[in-house]
């Protein structure tokens, strides 16, 4: 057997295992824009499950061979040029897919169905080669470990330049030439070569093509919705960002009230709908020419027409609107507001409407800031140049951070994408906005009179929303010292929005609400036609669902008000959107028993019953049972569930502390990959690293669990470059631990004689990973990610047993 790995092996499971980051990231993308959000998070355990499955393969394939000690390249190289056209082909497809006009509530099911039959193809044939690899060089494991690794978070750092270059689906056509590239440097035979070649020309055509016609591939369906008239379409690592004519299904809601009502009565209707989600139902006036803007055809807003100039008092609707209820309690006094989340320009163009004299703004996403300044600019006159405001790219909850400013008024009106970040996490982008750090953060940014407005949905079936934002409130308030937090409290909503969806609007003040605000609130509630629910008002306050005092006291009952979860998030358990009994969390709830039952039935079939057939085949004295190779199986498996949960914790808790999802991969996933990789070609070159590197890995994890979150709450009004610098210099020591954990497995098998086993056991750490994938975000929304990151410390006790009984299997004959 060949002692070392070659380069180009090394260099050609680099690029695979970056292919399959990016494929990963850019079908997470595309899933959250076209099917569901939820679908997106799937997409991690379909990662795992098709690795395990492409080892199995391995295993049988290497087994059939009779020499498990092959190096053989062929079956890698040709499975690397199968796998250029199916990675192409799965997004190709994916768009002749939304070309169909499926029936009604079909389009999602059938996009659900291509894009994991296509990918699961394109992780199995790129987990092929990966398995392949590994298990070729056993005794060099650790050196062909760290280019899988190292070509991982290459990915991580490629992923951002190439999203916001162009789309998932062109960026499909690029990887699969690169992967086809990989089957050129495998190749040992002439024929081979030229195939690859071959393929990778034809792909690199293809990819021309796309790149210069984007229209051809550009998707004609999302979410079910005709997407023929969007004028615009970018894509990033965070969003897919549109601009259409008209809010989303307003037309087809006009045909049918036109159906059964006068024209002239659906076409008021249709100013009211496209003036905004809050508008009262007692505004008359005329609805400014506006375009809509949406993010992953799920949220949006609105670009007013020449809301970059000219005099406001053409935007009268905006102040009709039960988002801006906290404006008139400051007629006249806002010297500097704070608008969350700019989007089209909407609400800080409220800010402007009420008379403030300065406006900071803060937008996550650039490509908002690019459609509404630069590609619309005409229309809407480029508001946030505009006098008065002052806008940032970033995470509002960061710049806060940073700023020493208070203000009159801080605004967050309906902020969410429904969107998977291209972590692929189960965390919304906003999901770091509402939590009680956050709202913590905002009362102490407050001028001594200035209030908090946060607008969500809300019914008497659905209010979970608006009740969980009081319980926020409530925290923030009493952590502030407040004794009487309810006296603190307004909350105002519209019950005549679109399609029923109403809006409420929860006030924070820093000072008691006095009786003239509550005389305020009592004149625009009955001007404006909106409902109270608290503070109680005779005459006035309605009765609501929920008890609003003793929720905002934080009684128990209150916070368990029937069978809701209304405790607040935190930043170790931030799913503000998570509410048991809610629609969102019985989607996300019924996604989770799905992807179980998958795993389970999947596991057996792709996994353990092609182990046991090709068992089965061999000479009763060389079969092996999973019995017989249960220290083994305990170790690698263990090591699949704690890599899991610990990449899922730390990824979580470094996005709060960067500020931005996208550090979550270019910088957060980048060190731990590259550190674990380090790790391995560490423990290559010196085999006795491997004894102290499990006690050193289980301090490093016990750190970060109990003295990393202080020291990372005590430096978050750092720089960035600080925080880039501090974020790096914690988790590359993890990553250097954890790396050295499997090629210490490996060099253990191959010193027992076992080295046979490494693609059985890469199946198996692939199955507990996919596990791992699924039920630690369960962990995660039920008892936050501290216990996460606790479970896989123990994981990793376990693995470190393990290992211990591996090591007496050894023969005094093979360890000489």
């Amino acid at each position: 057997m060949t002692a070392r790995a070659p380069l180009r092996a090394r260099l050609a499971i680099a690029i695979i295992s970056s292919v399959v980051l990016l494929v990963q990231i850019c079908a997470t993308r595309l899933l959250s824009a076209t099917v569901t959000y939820h679908a997106a998070f799937a997409v991690l355990a379909l990662v795992m499950l098709a690795l395990a499955g492409s080892a199995v393969a391995v295993y049988r394939d290497r087994a059939a061979r009779g020499s498990l000690e092959q190096t053989d390249l062929g079956p890698a190289a040709r499975v690397a040029i199968i796998a250029g056209p199916v990675i192409a082909g799965t997004g190709l497809v994916y768009v002749l897919a939304g070309m169909v006009a499926w029936p009604a509530g079909f389009g999602l099911g059938v996009h659900f169905l291509v894009a994991f039959a296509g990918l699961y193809a394109c992780f199995h044939a790129c987990g092929y080669v990966v398995a392949w690899l590994l298990s070729a060089w056993p005794e060099d494991v650790g050196r062909v470990y760290f280019a899988d690794l190292a070509g991982a978070s290459a990915g991580c750092l490629l992923a951002v330049p190439l999203l916001q270059a162009t789309s998932p689906i062109q960026l499909f056509c690029v990887f699969g030439v690169a992967a086809a590239a990989s089957g050129w440097l495998l190749a040992e035979e002439a024929a081979v070569a030229r195939r690859a070649v071959v393929v990778a020309g034809v792909l690199a055509v293809v990819t021309v093509v796309a790149a210069t016609q984007p229209t051809w591939v550009r998707l004609r369906t999302a979410k079910d919705e005709d997407q023929s008239s969007v004028l615009f379409e970018r894509w990033n690592q965070l969003t897919r960002v549109t601009v259409s004519p008209e809010v989303p299904g307003v037309r087809q809601a006009v045909e049918m009230l036109a159906a059964t009502e006068s024209p002239d009565a659906a076409r008021e209707q249709a100013l009211r709908w496209g003036a905004g989600w809050g508008i009262s139902a007692g505004w008359q006036g005329h609805a400014p020419e506006s375009l809509w803007i949406e993010l992953d055809t799920s949220a949006g807003t609105q670009i007013l027409k020449g809301g970059g100039s000219g005099p406001l008092d053409r935007f009268d609707s905006l102040k009709w609107d039960v988002t801006s209820a906290a404006y008139w309690l400051k007629p006249g006094g806002l010297r500097r507001t704070f608008v969350i989340g700019g989007g089209g320009g909407r609400d800080f163009l409220t800010s402007l409407a009420f008379g403030a004299g300065a406006v900071d703004v803060v937008e996550l996403n650039p490509l908002v800031v690019r459609a509404v300044q630069d590609e619309f600019g005409d229309f809407s006159g480029r508001p946030y140049t505009r006098e008065g405001v002052q806008y940032r790219i970033g995470d509002a909850r960061s710049e806060l951070s940073r700023s020493s400013q208070h203000y009159d008024l801080i605004q967050m009106s309906m902020i969410d994408t429904w969107a998977a970040s291209m972590s692929g996490a189960l965390t919304l982008s906003e999901n770091a906005l509402y939590t009680a750090e956050a709202f913590r953060s905002y009362f102490d940014h407050l001028a001594p009179d200035g209030i908090f407005s946060v607008s969500r949905w809300y019914t008497n079936d659905n209010y979970a929303e608006t009740a969980r934002v009081v319980s926020l409130i409530g925290d923030a308030l009493r952590n502030a010292g407040v004794d009487h937090p309810e006296d603190h409290l307004a909350v105002v909503f519209n019950a005549s929005s679109f399609h029923e969806s109403w809006v409420a609007n929860c006030m924070m003040k820093r000072s008691a609400f006095s009786d003239a605000d509550k005389a305020v609130l009592r004149q625009v509630a009955a001007e404006k036609g909106f409902g109270i629910l608290w503070p109680e008002i005779d005459g006035v306050t309605v009765h609501q669902k929920f008890d609003v005092g003793a929720l905002v006291r934080g009684q128990d009952a209150a916070l368990h008000s029937e069978g809701f979860d209304l405790t607040p998030p935190t930043d170790d358990r931030p799913f503000f959107f998570y509410i048991p009994h809610t629609p969102n969390a019985q989607a996300v709830s019924a996604l989770f028993a799905f992807l179980l039952l998958v795993v389970v039935v999947v596991g057996r079939v792709l996994v353990f019953a092609p182990l046991a057939e090709i068992e089965a085949a061999r000479p009763v004295e060389q079969r092996t049972s999973l019995a017989s190779t249960l220290p083994e199986t305990a170790y690698f498996a263990a090591l699949g569930l704690s890599f899991m949960g610990v990449e899922l914790g730390v990824l979580q808790r470094y996005i709060v502390f960067l500020g931005h999802p996208t550090y979550a991969l270019s910088v957060v996933l980048f060190s731990l990959l590259l550190s674990t990789a380090l790790g391995s070609l560490l423990v290559s070159s010196r085999p006795n690293v491997a004894r102290a590197a499990f006690p050193a890995l289980l301090i490093a994890l016990a750190l970060t669990v109990f003295a990393v979150p202080p020291l990372l709450e005590s430096w978050y009004g750092w720089s960035l470059a600080a925080r880039v610098v501090a974020a790096g210099a914690l988790i590359v020591p993890l990553g250097i631990c954890m790396g050295t954990a499997w090629p210490s497995g490996v060099a253990a098998l191959a010193a027992g004689g076992r080295d046979r086993l490494v693609p059985w056991m890469w199946a198996v750490n692939g199955l507990a990973g996919t596990l791992a994938s699924i039920l630690g975000m369960l962990v995660a929304m039920r008892w936050g990610y501290t216990v996460l990151l606790l479970l896989a410390t123990f994981g990793y006790a376990g693995a470190w047993v393990a290992r211990a009984r591996m090591a007496r299997r050894i023969s005094p004959a093979a360890s000489t």
